[in-house]
């Protein structure tokens, strides 16, 4: 398995391949991403300019769309093969966030294209 972490402050060379990356966690679906869309998060990171720090880096691309290849136990909202749209906090309007205002996972629009799952504002 493949993935790009972003790293703060690097710029240009803020993307950097890793390839391993473990198994799901429990509440956790690993997604063979199709298309993605560039957010403002991951500019702001790669600038060094992102409040929020993280360690190990995140993996870019806050918004995305792909196929589910993998669940942990405890996913029961989504299995191997659905179609997800990957928005960053769907669901988190205000006040302190919770495990589920955080879920990253949303079944897009069956009909869309890749390109259009990974930056619909509206994911079904």
């Amino acid at each position: 398995m493949k993935a790009y972490r972003i790293y703060s402050g690097r710029k240009q060379d803020a993307l950097e391949l890793e390839h391993t990356v473990s198994n799901p966690t429990a509440r956790e679906v690993r997604v063979r991403v199709r298309a993605v869309s560039l957010n403002y998060r991951d500019l702001l990171i790669a600038w060094g300019q992102y409040p929020i720090p993280s360690d190990p880096p995140p993996i870019a691309v806050a918004d995305g769309a792909g196929e589910v290849i993998a669940v942990g136990p405890q996913v029961t909202r989504f299995k191997v093969g659905d179609h997800v749209a990957i928005p960053y906090y769907p669901d988190w309007i205000d006040s302190e966030p919770t495990p589920e205002s955080v879920h990253r996972c949303r079944a897009p629009p069956s009909t869309a294209c890749w390109p259009r799952k990974s930056s619909s504002p509206r994911t079904c």
